[in-house]
C-alpha cells in the first residue's frame, strides 16, 4: 500500500477528475492486494458549505463518515473515490449533507462510472454479464440502469402530445397483450404492458 500525498501526485488526478475549487484530492493510495487505487478528496474546513435544499452558503456543521464512490478505472485498477462530505448548517432547513459534483444523490458511483455502465449495457447480451465485465454485482448494474431510464423518463417533454396511437398484439392465445403506445406526429414510443 503506498499512499501519495506529494502534490504532483494529487494535483494531476485534481486535473483528471476536473474538481472545482474548493474540492481538493488530498491523497492518492496505491494498493497492490487488491489492484486498486484510492483517490481521497476533501473540502476545506474554511469554506462555507451550501445547502441542498436553498443553495445557500453556510456554516459547515461537520463532515460525515468518509463514502467511497466506485470511479473509472486507472491503468486497470478498480478506483474509488473517498470523501468526508460536508454537512451545511442551514438556518432555514437544518443539518444537511452537501450534494457531491461528481455522483447523484445517494448513488455509489460516480457519473462517469455510471456512463460507462450504460454503454457497456448496450454491447453486453445480459445485465449479468455487463456486471461480470464491470466486476459489480448484477443488483448494482439493474439500479444504475434503473436510475438512468427515470433520469431520462424526467427529461421527456410529454406536454406538447395532441394525439397518442395504440397498437395491440398478442403473442399466443391467453397470454398477457403487450401494448405500445406511439405519437403519431413523431417518432417517440411509450411501451407497456398490460395485465
Amino acid at each position: 500500500m503506498k499512499r501519495q500525498t506529494d502534490r504532483n501526485v494529487t494535483g494531476f488526478f485534481q486535473k483528471l477528475l476536473e474538481l472545482e475549487d474548493p474540492w481538493q484530492v488530498v491523497a492518492v493510495e496505491l494498493r497492490d492486494e487488491d489492484r486498486s487505487v484510492g483517490i481521497e478528496v476533501e473540502w476545506p474546513a474554511s469554506y462555507k458549505a451550501s445547502c441542498p435544499e436553498c443553495g445557500r452558503a453556510c456554516a459547515v456543521y461537520d463532515h460525515a463518515a468518509t463514502r467511497w464512490w466506485r470511479h473509472l478505472d486507472t491503468m486497470n485498477r478498480t478506483t474509488r473515490l473517498g470523501c468526508r462530505v460536508p454537512r451545511s448548517d442551514c438556518p432555514t432547513h437544518g443539518v444537511k449533507t452537501m450534494q457531491v459534483p461528481w455522483a447523484g444523490p445517494n448513488s455509489r458511483f460516480t457519473e462517469e462510472f455510471e456512463l460507462q455502465v450504460i454503454e457497456v449495457l448496450l454491447l453486453a447480451r445480459s445485465q449479468s454479464q455487463a456486471a461480470q465485465y464491470l466486476e459489480l454485482n448484477w443488483h448494482q448494474v439493474h439500479a444504475v440502469q434503473a436510475a438512468a431510464v427515470r433520469r431520462g423518463l424526467e427529461r421527456r417533454d410529454t406536454e406538447d402530445i395532441a394525439r397518442v396511437g395504440l397498437d395491440e398484439t398478442c403473442a399466443a392465445k391467453g397470454s398477457d397483450s403487450s401494448k405500445v403506445r406511439s405519437v403519431p406526429s413523431c417518432s417517440m414510443r411509450l411501451c407497456g404492458k398490460a395485465v
